[in-house]
């Protein structure tokens, strides 16, 4: 049976946060200052999730943290990119079509 969390609305927000800037980093090619503005965002916001009151009465196991993260992505805020590793070349596929995607495409 899967276990069923009650994130608070500001976890969930930080969470939605941490999401976009994530996105924001993995889309395109940025300038040298953006990124590294960027990187520093989502290094501040990883801190602030895993320091947040929820975790002091609850497990912070990587269950939880995938429940996190399904319920900011519940919450309104699109997927997280994913990455794939292809011919030896890292390609970022657009949030939500990772679970769909395959290797080589099935149309071929």
């Amino acid at each position: 049976m899967a276990e069923t969390w009650l994130f608070p609305d500001d976890l969930i927000h930080l969470k939605q946060e941490s999401i976009r800037t994530y996105n924001a980093l993995s889309a395109t090619p940025l300038p040298d200052p953006e990124r590294a503005e960027l990187d520093e965002r989502l290094f501040r916001l990883s801190i602030r999730i895993g320091d947040h009151p929820y975790w002091r009465e609850h497990p912070h196991t990587p269950a939880a943290r995938v429940g996190l993260h399904r319920a900011a992505v519940a919450a309104g805020c699109e997927p997280s990119v994913e990455k794939r590793v292809v011919d030896g070349r890292l390609i970022t596929l657009p949030p939500g079509t990772g679970t769909a995607w395959q290797y080589p495409p099935a149309e071929r």
